[in-house]
């Protein structure tokens, strides 16, 4: 039921990135961008996300947050791809 659920949640949200999509380029009217903020910060789907994801991250173990870290420092950027890779 939870994998249903969080299905639903993950397949809502692509609904809505989907509607929400700007058509039109070149439009950087601040109230747009800073509405656009505003309904991200209220989206209860994007709440509940983030929630979960902090709650996963919390039950690793030391060693488990330091890989995950360094794999995210590691595919952070172009330069440090590169730098892992020719090293190693």
């Amino acid at each position: 039921m939870d994998k249903l659920r969080s299905d639903n949640i993950k397949l809502y949200e692509k609904i809505k990135f989907v509607q929400n999509y700007p058509t039109t380029r070149g439009t950087d009217d601040p109230i747009d961008r800073y509405s656009r903020g505003y309904d991200a910060s209220l989206d209860p789907f994007t709440n509940f996300t983030k929630q979960e994801k902090q709650k996963k991250y919390e039950s690793l173990k030391i060693h488990e947050k330091f890989a995950l870290n360094f794999g995210k420092f590691i595919l952070s950027s172009h330069q440090s791809r590169t730098f892992f890779v020719i090293y190693f």
